[in-house]
């Protein structure tokens, strides 16, 4: 009986469709505990992803607007949701627009105080929002929004996504001008 057995055993060139069956049961099962098992992980490094890129982002505009405040010779003005800065090269504003929450910036006449036509513009491509379906605000704390800023101040910049705020930060200026 062994040797017909060890026989059969011997002769045989491959699997039966009952062995491939329950090899194949047995993958999936390892695969799908494995990918239970690593979706949280890929949503966590996803997310740390995004939130790495959108503080670069809130960095860069940031810098942006220090520096032009740096650049003021005389003090910055803001009132409402707009920057005034002046410096001895133009006077330009930094304003959110309310239809798309985009940060844009646009050159003042000195004289009149009225903005200079064709020259709003986004501080970063409107496809850049659209596309990461991103938008800027902010405010400044601690700061009377109707008077001239006359010192150190701080302002906060806030990234908006699709579902809200995503992450905010405060950022500290002390004008060179003013110092």
């Amino acid at each position: 009986m062994i040797k017909k057995l060890l026989k059969l055993i011997k002769n045989r060139r491959g699997a039966t469709l009952v062995e491939l069956m329950v090899g194949m049961i047995i993958a999936a099962i390892v695969m799908g505990a494995a990918s239970t098992i690593m979706a949280p992980m890929l949503r966590v490094f996803m997310h740390a992803g995004e939130l790495s890129e959108t503080n670069k982002l809130l960095d860069t505009v940031a810098a942006l607007i220090i520096d032009d405040i740096n650049r003021a010779e005389t003090p910055t003005s803001i009132n409402g949701n707009v920057i005034t800065i002046t410096t001895n090269v133009e006077v330009f504003e930094y304003y959110i627009d309310p239809t798309d929450n985009i940060l844009m910036r646009r050159t003042v006449d000195r004289d009149t105080g009225n903005p200079v036509p064709n020259t709003n513009f986004p501080v970063f491509a409107e496809d850049f929002y659209r596309h990461k379906g991103l938008g800027v605000t902010y405010n400044t704390p601690n700061v009377d929004v109707s008077n001239n800023i006359n010192g150190p101040f701080e302002f906060t910049l806030t990234i908006i996504g699709r579902d809200g705020p995503m992450t905010s930060r405060t950022y500290a200026v002390n004008p060179m001008g003013l110092r």
